[in-house]
């Protein structure tokens, strides 16, 4: 056994697995004496194993390989049945072979979700800039839903001076902040907890409360 590389993830070794000799002339060995040796290179990459058979034909006098091209009839014929007659396994190339298949799938389907994320984003009430968001929230009446960290509120009523929020019981169901309210979600049965006044000027502005903002809408 010859071992021609070794690291800490990868290891190259090379088995003799069988001999055979014969007689062979037109060629620059003497002795017109050969061996023909099946070989095995085990390359080892972390866990995976790649095998592979190779047969090659060595002058007794030099020790040097005869090309393949001046093999004989008999000597191809006996290097295929070597290589049928030694069985390696392949479960390595069809490991790597699915793992890079579900990277191949994986790489464009999260590039697609990375812009149907982005486009969700400006979409959604968080992806708009600040005048569009103050359009939005000029817009809404009574019965709309406001999202902020912690609470989702309904607009109970928009006093002169003032808009009426009232707290859902219960709370958001996401992290994500564009993720779109759905009035199945929170519907109005739903509404029953604190109610606040808020100053229609910090309305206008998103604010809610000196901790709390806007962070998402739904338009009813």
């Amino acid at each position: 056994m010859k071992i021609y590389y070794k690291a800490m993830w990868i290891s190259v070794k090379e088995y003799t697995v069988e001999e055979r000799n014969f007689e062979i002339k037109n060629t620059n060995c003497a002795s017109n004496q050969v061996v023909l040796q099946l070989l095995r290179r085990d390359v080892r990459a972390s866990f995976f194993l790649f095998p592979k058979k190779i047969a090659q034909v060595i002058c007794t006098d030099t020790g040097k390989k005869i090309k393949k091209s001046q093999w004989s009839p008999e000597i191809m014929a006996a290097s295929r049945a070597m290589k049928d007659n030694h069985k390696v396994p392949t479960w390595g190339f069809w490991t790597a072979g699915i793992l890079l298949i579900s990277l191949l799938i994986a790489i464009p389907v999260g590039i697609y979700l990375e812009i149907k994320d982005a486009e969700t984003y400006k979409a959604s009430y968080m992806g708009m800039d600040s005048k569009e968001k103050q359009r939005l929230r000029l817009s809404l009446e009574k019965g709309d839903l406001i999202r902020t960290m912690q609470n989702v509120y309904m607009i109970k009523n928009i006093e002169n001076d003032s808009v009426v929020l009232v707290t859902s019981k219960n709370k958001p169901e996401t992290k994500n902040f564009t993720d779109a309210l759905k009035n199945e979600d929170y519907p109005e049965a739903s509404f029953t907890g604190k109610e606040l006044k808020v100053s229609k000027s910090g309305f206008k502005n998103g604010i809610i409360s000196s901790s709390d903002v806007i962070l998402n809408i739904l338009d009813n």
